[in-house]
């Protein structure tokens, strides 16, 4: 099954499920008869029989029958068929997803998605695999915060007719610690293997700037001293420095501020969203214009290690 937007399913037979006609057969259910349920969603009497009759014939079975006269005469009701297709589709309806996310992690994204009145899923799993999963219209919208600028980024790969890209903001990105080090001490302290580095996963925007930075400073990321596992979001780098499993690890300041830890400035980074062109969900222009908004544009600005662009 394959949702395609809130007024359409797409069915696993490849059948268009208009949500009309689901409240149709929830009506149909619930009044007993076809008319009345017409009347509460106020359809014509011909158009409601002919919804039906069209997915019955697509089905290859009966959704719904005439009831024999009784007390209150007749009217009609759900085939068992009708019952076991609505009692499915109700199913599916409870589990939809109204928007994915994927990407990076972003600690005013967490709060913006809050502030959307819908069913959201998200997977912090990094920029580039947020970036391919759009690709692959596996998710909606991704989080990306790459080296050398998202915007150039996506040009550089030829994804520019592809991907669209929704202005975020700006975060300070550096160096978590317990106790205050110089930048000196850090260091030395990773290359001679005093310190033991909390890692973000493969794929994330983070993951490459820590490799980076011990590149460029003579360490060789594979043989530095790790802990065993990795980290998919910021509060996971921080809580693994604040508990002594780790002793340092790139994380926003915002995450370190918030747990009372020692924070060394690498860069300021741009965080943005992108989606795949064509990608028409009302939802995703929603999210477009909270991110523009004065409220949530001025509760960015007051995060520490926020800033606009």
């Amino acid at each position: 099954m394959i949702i395609k937007s809130r007024d359409e399913l797409i069915i696993d037979n490849g059948i268009k499920l208009d949500s009309r006609v689901i409240e149709l057969l929830r009506q149909v259910k619930e009044l007993g008869s076809l008319n009345a349920a017409a009347l509460r969603i106020n359809v014509p009497y011909a158009s409601a029989w002919e919804w039906i009759h069209r997915l019955e014939v697509q089905l290859g079975y009966r959704l719904i029958e005439k009831k024999r006269g009784g007390i209150n005469g007749g009217g009609t009701k759900l085939t068992n068929k009708g019952e076991e297709f609505l009692d499915r589709i109700e199913g599916i309806i409870s589990n939809r997803i109204d928007l994915s996310i994927a990407g990076s992690n972003d600690e005013a994204l967490n709060l913006i998605i809050k502030g959307i009145s819908a069913r959201i899923k998200n997977e912090w799993i990094g920029s580039l695999n947020g970036l391919s999963r759009v690709l692959m219209m596996e998710t909606d919208v991704a989080g990306i915060h790459f080296l050398g600028g998202n915007e150039e980024i996506i040009d550089e790969m030829g994804l520019s007719r592809d991907i669209k890209l929704i202005r975020g903001y700006k975060r300070s990105i550096g160096l978590v610690t317990r106790t205050d080090l110089t930048m000196k001490e850090i260091i030395e302290g990773i290359r001679g293997g005093k310190l033991k580095v909390k890692n973000r996963n493969l794929g994330s925007g983070t993951r490459m700037l820590m490799d980076r930075f011990m590149q460029d400073n003579g360490i060789d990321p594979i043989n530095a001293r790790a802990s065993p596992s990795v980290a998919y979001t910021h509060s996971e780098i921080v809580e693994s420095i604040r508990s002594g499993e780790a002793d340092v690890g790139a994380a926003i300041e915002y995450a370190a501020i918030k747990s009372g830890l020692r924070f060394t400035r690498l860069t300021v980074e741009s965080f943005d969203l992108i989606y795949l062109r064509g990608n028409n969900k009302p939802i995703i222009r929603k999210l477009e214009s909270l991110l523009e908004s004065d409220q949530i544009r001025e509760t960015i600005n007051n995060m520490p290690g926020y800033s606009l662009h």
